[in-house]
């Protein structure tokens, strides 16, 4: 029912969104239906207590002494809908000032002289040239303003020589922009979902780039070494070369794209380390370092629990404990408040286990969360570990057992089931070891470092001695 959809939306608008919201709807030159007006005066009301949103008790504030007429409502509600998507409309359009500068001229392109048009447009540039964001619509919005430009003096001056060359020139960087940053979206969607694209137009692009002087640009640099690392994941040179592009140029992107650049390069460090390169937690680590300092890894001031985990991993592998314990206090309230208690627990047990302060480990490894299943099997599997460690056989029995009945018991973990089994597995071989002769051990070993489904491999292979 569109009121329900109506109402989910509103649901997801901050304190501030709603009071925008309800000046939009009180606004006469968006809004004449006085009731809609009304109707926005109840519905604020009711979000703001965070009570329930009800069509019945709305239509007794708008149509007092009436009986309720589900139509009449329904019609409103539906005024009231299209008038907050009107409102969603114009303030992103509001929040470009790129597609405010080409709205504006295209207004102004009929009504000046070309002394004053080209004055318009000198100002509109200057201010263009001093903002941050200058990404691949940056570029196109920078092309649509030259081409008014252009429209603009070949009617003015019919017989004058218009000069085309730069709005071409701003045409094809736009366009080469766009195509890499698609060539690597598509790329990343085939080595996800093994499907495969055409990808068009690319390798004319590609010859353009590598031709004219284009890779100083942001828009274009960051993403042709971006699709380099894509395309050839095993030159690392590409690598080392997408990571200088991207922490010297972060700053001319917005926050959602800057934050999936970055997290690109980041998988696929996470790629090279699942290969055996543990030197690429140090690389990880530099680009969440950076990607905290400038808040990219923030989402409305909220920190993923799975990337704060894996920041804790780098900063531990890299034995950089000082400064990963004050990430861990630091960014404990920038967790989602369902899961930052267990959480924040858990990653003070590991950095506790990797100080050699087992018992302290143990201790906070109580504290988890029966809701989070992949972070209860992580504290199982670290638990694994301290047990082997100290020689705590019987515990450690008692604790596989139970593990191996709480992961079977669960479903929807994919992949994780398997990895959670596979350590069970092995330590169970482990346990053997002291029967195992010298070949047998390495038989075990070799059977280790060959498993690709199973966390923890360089301690397994550290235990086989």
């Amino acid at each position: 029912m569109e009121s329900v959809k109506f109402f989910q939306l509103l649901s997801t608008f901050s304190q501030q969104e709603l009071k925008n919201w309800h000046k939009f709807m009180h606004s006469p030159f968006f809004q004449q239906n006085a009731k809609v007006v009304l109707l926005s005066d109840f519905l604020l009301d009711k979000l703001r207590k965070q009570q329930p949103l009800l069509k019945e008790a709305a239509f007794q504030i708008l149509y007092p002494n009436q009986t309720y007429e589900d139509q009449k409502m329904r019609l409103l509600v539906s005024y009231a809908f299209r008038a907050t998507e009107q409102y969603l409309a114009v303030t992103n359009w509001m929040a470009s000032k790129d597609k405010i500068a080409v709205h504006l001229v295209d207004a102004y392109k009929e009504r000046v002289d070309t002394h004053k048009f080209e004055k318009l447009l000198y100002k509109i540039n200057k201010k263009r040239q001093q903002q941050p964001i200058q990404n691949a619509d940056y570029l196109w919005n920078s092309f649509e303003i030259q081409k008014e430009q252009y429209d603009f003096l070949s009617k003015k001056q019919p017989t004058g020589d218009v000069q085309l060359q730069p709005m071409s020139d701003q045409l094809d960087q736009a366009y080469a922009a766009h195509r890499l940053k698609t060539a690597c979206l598509q790329i990343t969607h085939e080595q996800v979902y093994k499907t495969k694209h055409d990808l068009g137009l690319l390798f004319p692009v590609l010859e353009l780039v590598q031709t004219k002087n284009w890779l100083i640009i942001p828009a274009i640099g960051v993403y042709y070494y971006c699709y380099l690392m894509l395309t050839a994941p095993q030159k690392i040179t590409h690598f080392q070369l997408f990571k200088k592009e991207l922490l010297a140029k972060d700053q001319f992107f917005p926050t959602a794209e800057i934050r999936d650049l970055y997290l690109l390069a980041i998988n696929y460090c996470v790629k090279k380390i699942n290969e055996g390169l543990v030197d690429f937690y140090r690389e990880a680590l530099d680009l969440y370092q950076q990607g905290l300092e400038k808040k990219w890894l923030l989402e409305n001031n909220v920190l993923s629990r799975f990337t704060y985990h894996n920041i804790v991993k780098a900063g531990l592998k890299t034995a950089n404990f000082d400064w990963t314990a004050l990430f861990i206090s630091t960014y404990k309230n920038n967790l989602a408040r369902s899961y930052r208690e267990s959480s924040f627990a858990y990653n003070q047990a590991l950095l506790a286990y990797h100080q050699g302060q087992k018992d302290v480990a143990m201790q906070l490894l109580q504290r988890g969360n029966r809701k989070d299943v992949l972070l209860s099997i992580s504290a199982k599997i670290l638990l694994v570990k301290i047990y082997y460690e100290e020689a705590l056989w019987e515990l450690l029995t008692a604790h596989l057992k139970a593990m191996e009945n709480y992961v079977r018991r669960k479903s929807m973990i994919g992949y994780h089931k398997l990895n959670s089994l596979n350590v069970i597995r092995y330590t169970h071989k482990l346990l053997d070891l002291g029967a195992l002769n010298k070949g047998e051990r390495m038989e075990l070993s070799a059977e280790i470092a060959l498993e690709t489904n199973l966390p923890e491999k360089e301690w397994f292979l550290a235990q086989c001695g």
